[in-house]
């Protein structure tokens, strides 16, 4: 690890949710004890087991955070990109980690040592509350991925999901961009890489989507997407 440069330390700071509304001194304290690590495509950050208890914040490229079920199967649990945030579990409880974090691309992060940043959780409250609220919004997420993949079907999962990204700009607002591969979306939706495209495929059938390159998606009809109004179409036979 290495000192970053300023600039990169502040935006770190800057970026990262859980920091915003600290006046710049506050930040200042925060970014002193800023440091990186930078991982090539692939490269681990921490596993299961290890001991860890830092905070590291996503400065640029992005990380996966996945349970290994077993040799060759993973469960997606979740992707971090600037400005996010991985380690809460270990920074917080001071146990090892539930999970393993590997870089999809060339990364940096930011690293703030358990050591360093506790005390300035202690003075600067507003920092625990975020961190609280953001751990919360996840749980949350969780819940919902889980009672999905309990009992619906994978067209209307993959519609959920498709209607809970962004949309483009201008033209192109029609247009959703897949944040990650096809094979880490079906594993974060709980299904087969060959699930997934058959539910795309059927989607596409019934002129709800067009899937493009490179990830992107049209998203032709939201309303018909919508899983409330869709269930008969997308139960259909193929």
């Amino acid at each position: 690890m290495s000192p970053l440069p300023d600039e990169a330390i502040a935006s770190c700071v800057a970026r990262v949710s859980i920091f915003r509304g600290l006046d710049a001194p506050q930040r200042e304290d925060i970014a002193r004890f800023g440091r990186r690590v930078e991982l090539a495509s692939g490269g681990r950050l921490y596993g299961v087991g290890d001991h860890v208890s830092d905070l590291f914040v996503v400065h640029s490229g992005r990380v996966r955070m996945v349970r290994i079920l077993a040799p060759g199967k993973e469960q997606l649990i979740r992707m971090a990109g600037p400005g996010e945030t991985v380690g809460e579990y270990p920074f917080l409880t001071g146990r090892p980690p539930l999970a393993w974090v590997f870089a999809v691309e060339p990364t940096i992060l930011c690293v703030f040592p358990h050591q360093a940043l506790a005390p300035l959780v202690t003075q600067y409250p507003a920092i625990a509350l975020r961190l609280l609220s953001a751990l919360a919004e996840r749980l949350g997420d969780a819940e919902r991925r889980f009672a999905e993949q309990a009992g619906v079907d994978v067209p209307t999962r993959v519609a959920e999901y498709l209607l809970s990204l962004p949309p483009g700009s201008g033209t192109q607002s029609a247009v959703v961009q897949l944040p990650m591969a096809k094979k880490d979306l079906a594993s974060y939706l709980g299904t087969t890489p060959e699930s997934l495209s058959r539910a795309l495929t059927r989607l596409q059938r019934h002129g709800l989507i067009e899937v493009q390159t490179r990830g992107r998606i049209m998203v032709r009809d939201r309303s018909g997407l919508d899983a409330s109004q869709g269930d008969r179409l997308l139960q259909s036979p193929s």
